[in-house]
């Protein structure tokens, strides 16, 4: 409940879009998610993956930190 609060505050208070209330509705066949669609999930995966793994290998030397042991 907590996390949905601010998303169900934004739909809820935006008014519908005229083009959203004016298009036809989607048929039975067709598939929830576009061509579209799927092509920002794959790049917005491929960026988040990329970003993650930079950081992961190269975030030492990207700021001076000493992560050696010094027990």
């Amino acid at each position: 409940m907590i996390m949905d609060t601010f998303a169900a505050i934004a739909l809820g208070s935006e008014r519908p879009h005229p083009s959203i209330i004016k298009a036809p509705p989607v048929r039975q066949g067709e598939p929830l998610l576009t061509g579209t669609m799927w092509r920002q999930i794959y790049g917005m995966t491929l960026y988040i993956s990329t970003v993650m793994i930079i950081l992961y290998f190269f975030i030492d030397n990207m700021f001076g930190l000493d992560t050696s042991d010094s027990t």
